[in-house]
């Protein structure tokens, strides 16, 4: 059914609203250009001034939607930001700010002024202490203020008295401030920066890659925020939102949730190269190229005696010491580590012991540690020291013989405990996984990155008898330390990268902002609302890469289960579950709410879709840009043709998006009768606007042939080639949002069916499905003895509109309700659901397909996926859909009684035709086609533009492929 309901309001946007500003400036021109209705008009408004001032405040509302709207819902995000960057903007030149110091020499008494964003000690966190040990050298280069939320800063640590602020006050002397550094990182201690390097652009110092633990603690503190399932929608799409709800830990370790970092940042510093090699895993290239890549520092350490060090903790002085540094965790490879000194040569040394210096895994993996400690009776020999003060940390770095610092599945983090070795001048075995394969060979002991534990035991018993060999590491550790991580070199590439992010950041959207912002006079709110939308255009959210957008305008309206909104459901779902490569999927629908037509993001449809709460999420306007794709899934009737008019669809393919729409059938034109009167003028305007379209994808070859003849007939011609398609609906009913539930007499249905001969009819009881005839045929062979049952599963269609609109569907309704053998051998499955369908499937033994014409068909493919023998009119696209593997009968005037009879004659025999061999199609197999028509240019058909020379159809290997290629567009 192509129908919908509109409510009439008098909200901004609203079609009365619309209309009635229409009528109103026609009346007004009318007038205007009549000289003696105006001079009649003018006098009621002259004579009584309290009538002029409502005229004035009616055409003030009426006219108020052809002014730029506020900054609001119906804005995209992309602009909500580019308009509060803009005022933020003006009010920095309206307060006479300088503009920002470029930067001097080390040294030099005139200096930019840098924010310096970060947890600070006394923190338990490892960023305090870089930040202390940095700072100090980066002052040579910039004025800095500190800015931190946490309650006291221990100054003494730091060295350097700089003043410190909370971040409200950086908000309030934003515009005093020349740069920004936030040392981020994935804890609960980062979170006042998420969105302040938002409101306030600047460099960001990303020590892990993925922050999955700072946002699902932000979401555990306060579920009603949302905060994790957000970050993982904004990074990753709806599967990992999914995800999150199906197994909260796999998700967090899989997902990094940083694209919200990134793409606030002027600029990104990273600590090794395969940090941002697995950041362009998940983001591609184009947002990393430009980030850089600057060591992890470390101050030189304090010489501190090994036998004071010993003494200090407790330590004899004649004992071996292997130690390993940081908390015990199952990615620090801790028990593997045991294990192999359980098996080696120490063991058997009274005087080697092994340490973990570091707090104990509170899980299992601790537990079962101690457990084997414990059975192995070590308890004297193994010690785990739990969390340590920094001063005891350096003691036990002091007093080691040896260090072992595994790692495995590395989040992109750099070891800060492997540093304060390398610092210290421990020796230490590693092994060559994540940022730790990046250490020159001679400066560590390094292991493959799949070591075995032979290898392992082979290492440390090597270097415990080589005390030259450890000499020697010793050495070089220090000397790498010093040559590539001391402070004093690591902020000179620190002030090279800010200066560098800060001038490419010039020539971007701050640089355009500054010039709009210094034009005198200054835009008005109306012209500020303007330049925001045209600038957010021009200068697009960076992301990862194109949009598929999929029109479900009509589905995420309504409830209907019609076939229409069953492949768009469908469809949805797969796109969503496998994303074709380097696309990210955004179902979408028509709206005018605003006041302008527009496409908005469907999220809570979609993540009702995949059975998460659907209220985590907004709709809000879609940002679409160069090289994406909007396909229409469903029947969008009159939004598409309203939007169309409306100049939507133009503004899209200006815009660079390519626009196409599914063609489930032209029935309404053909064959109008069967449908309610005025559905076929509905649906050639709407078939008129998609042919303004790049091309459709239609649900069988038969539609695809019948949607060419309609539009080369057509007095009208598409501005350019316009391209047909086709692809093969899925039938796994389970993958397209089924429905849940059985009633309370389905086993006792379940049971008649099973009984006796079941004929099965599917689907939407309306004219063309041929349920009248099936009945009389049914009643015939009732009536003749013949013993068998006839089910109809299937909603009443049209339940909506007046009763003389519904054709023959109250006949149909009257017959399945009072028929003799209702309840007894004919049975009216109305509103069954899915799960109930399957078992229905498999429980009868036919299905009867006696439609008048169909676009497809599902439930032959449905039929077919459970071995269900088929029993179909003869018309095309049944043909097209099951071959020779169904019974058919005579398209025009069929005498079903004895067809039915024919075929039981058949079945008894066993010579009837087998679905089992009509090719399966699942939804993914549907979606997979569909991509490969539109990135691969596998076209049926196309119609020649008004240019041409007619309406052709071209071979679809002769068709030029499209813009992008397969493997996606960057």
């Amino acid at each position: 059914m192509r129908q919908e309901l509109h409510w009439i309001t008098l909200n901004p946007g609203s079609w009365l609203r619309r209309t009635a500003r229409t009528i109103s400036l026609r009346a007004v021109r009318f007038v205007l250009t009549r000289p003696r209705l105006l001079r009649i008009a003018r006098g009621p408004f002259e004579r009584f001034p309290p009538l002029k001032r409502f005229q004035r405040r009616a055409f003030n509302v009426l006219l108020a939607d052809g002014v730029a709207p506020a900054p609001n819902g119906f804005w995209t995000e992309r602009e909500q930001f580019v308009y509060a960057r803009l005022k933020s903007a003006q009010e920095k030149r309206a307060g006479g700010v300088s503009e920002p110091k470029p930067i001097a020499a080390a040294g030099a008494a005139s200096r930019p002024r840098l924010a310096f964003v970060s947890p600070l000690p006394p923190e338990r966190t490892g960023i305090a202490q870089y930040s202390a040990d940095l700072l100090p050298a980066l002052s040579r280069y910039y004025d800095i203020v500190l800015i931190s939320d946490q309650k006291k800063v221990d100054a003494a640590a730091v060295g350097v008295d700089f003043p410190v602020h909370d971040p409200p006050w950086l908000r309030a002397n934003r515009h005093g401030i020349d740069r920004v550094v936030y040392q981020m990182g994935n804890s609960h201690f980062h979170d006042c920066m998420r969105d302040l390097m938002v409101e306030i652009p600047g460099t960001v110092v990303l020590h892990d890659i993925f922050l999955s633990g700072l946002f699902s603690w932000l979401e555990k503190i306060d579920p009603s925020s949302a905060f994790w399932t957000r970050a993982l929608y904004q990074s990753h799409g709806y599967v990992a939102a999914r995800d999150r709800y199906r197994d909260e830990e796999a998700a967090k370790i899989r997902y990094p949730v940083n694209l919200g970092v990134a793409q606030a940042a002027q600029g990104v510093i990273v600590h090794s190269e395969y940090a941002r090699g697995l950041a362009s895993d998940w983001l591609g290239p184009d947002f990393t190229k430009h980030w850089k890549v600057i060591p992890h520092l470390r101050a030189p350490a304090e010489p501190w005696p090994r036998a004071a060090a010993r003494e200090a903790i407790g330590l004899p002085q004649d004992t071996f010491v292997l130690c390993s540094f940081g908390s015990i965790e199952p990615r620090k490879l801790s028990r593997r580590l045991l294990n192999a000194f359980l098996g080696s040569s120490l063991v058997r040394d009274g005087k080697c012991l092994l340490v973990f210096v570091g707090e104990n895994h509170p899980g299992n993996y601790g537990t079962q540690l101690l457990d084997l400690i414990g059975a192995n009776k070590f308890e004297a020999r193994v010690c785990i020291t739990g969390w340590v003060e920094a001063s005891r940390f350096h003691a036990y770095l002091a007093a080691a013989d040896l260090a072992v610092q595994l790692r495995t599945s590395s989040r992109g983090e750099t070891s800060g405990a492997l540093l304060d070795c390398l610092n210290a001048g421990v020796p230490v075995i590693t092994n060559a996984h994540g940022s730790a394969s990046e250490f020159p060979a001679d400066a560590v002991w390094m292991l493959d990155d799949d070591f075995s534990d032979a290898d392992l035991i082979t290492a440390f018993e090597t270097l415990h008898q080589d005390a030259g060999g450890r000499g020697d590491l010793r050495q070089r550790a220090r000397e790498l330390v010093a040559s590539r991580h001391a402070p004093e070199i690591c902020a000179q590439l620190y002030a090279e990268a800010i200066e560098a992010f800060y001038a490419e950041g010039r020539t971007g959207l701050s640089a355009m902002l500054d010039v709009a912002a210094a034009v005198s006079p200054p835009p008005d709110e109306a012209a500020c609302r303007i330049l925001s939308r045209a600038i957010a255009r021009s200068l697009p959210t960076k992301r990862p890469g194109r949009q598929l957008l999929l029109d479900v305008s009509a589905t995420c309206r309504t409830e209907l289960k019609t076939g229409i909104e069953r492949v768009a459901r469908g469809l949805t779902l797969a796109f969503l579950d496998q994303p074709p490569e380097c696309f990210r999927v955004e179902p979408v629908y028509l709206s005018d709410e605003g006041g302008f037509w527009h496409y908005r993001y469907a999220r809570r449809f979609a993540l009702d879709l995949l059975g998460c709460p659907p209220d985590i999420l907004a709709d809000t306007a879609a940002e679409l840009q160069a090289g994406d794709i909007v396909l229409g899934l469903d029947h969008s009737g009159r939004w598409l043709v309203e939007a169309d008019a409306a100049g939507l669809i133009a503004d899209c393919r200006n815009r660079g998006a390519s626009v196409y729409f599914t063609v489930h059938d032209l029935l309404p034109l053909r064959l109008p009768q069967f449908f309610p009167p005025g559905d076929d003028v509905a649906c050639e305007k709407w078939l008129r606007a998609v042919l303004q379209t790049d091309g459709a994808l239609c649900t069988s070859r038969t539609v695809a042939d019948d949607l060419h003849d309609w539009a080369g007939k057509r007095d009208i011609s598409p501005l350019r080639p316009f391209h047909i398609g086709h692809f093969r609906p899925g039938g796994d009913i389970a993958n397209a949002a089924a429905t849940r539930g059985f009633p309370g007499d389905a086993s006792l249905h379940l049971g008649a069916f099973a009984a006796r001969p079941s004929f099965l009819m599917v689907g939407t009881i309306e004219p063309r499905k041929g349920h009248l005839p099936v009945l009389d045929a049914f009643d015939q062979l009732w009536g003749e003895g013949v013993d068998v049952n006839l089910i109809v599963a299937g909603v009443e269609g049209w339940r909506g509109l007046p009763q003389d609109m519904r054709r023959t569907i109250p006949r149909i309704v009257t017959r399945l309700q009072s028929d003799h053998e209702s309840g007894k051998r004919l049975f009216w499955l109305n509103r069954a659901s899915d799960e109930y369908l399957e078992k229905i499937y498999a429980a009868s033994s036919c299905l009867i397909a006696a439609s008048e014409a169909e676009g497809f068909g599902l439930p032959l493919m449905e039929a077919a996926r459970y071995g269900l023998p088929i029993m179909a009119r003869d018309i095309p696209v049944f043909r097209e859909v099951a071959g020779e593997h169904a019974f058919y009968f005579a398209a025009e005037k069929p005498d079903l009684a004895q067809a039915i009879k024919d075929w039981l004659q058949l079945y008894r025999a066993g010579r009837h035709p087998k679905s089992d061999a009509i090719p399966k199609t699942a939804w993914a197999d549907s979606a997979g086609r569909i991509m490969d028509v539109l990135l691969r240019g596998d076209w049926y058909a196309s119609v020649a533009p008004k240019s041409g020379q007619g309406d052709e159809r071209v071979p679809r290997e002769a068709l030029v492929r499209e813009q992008f290629p397969a493997a996606g567009f960057r």
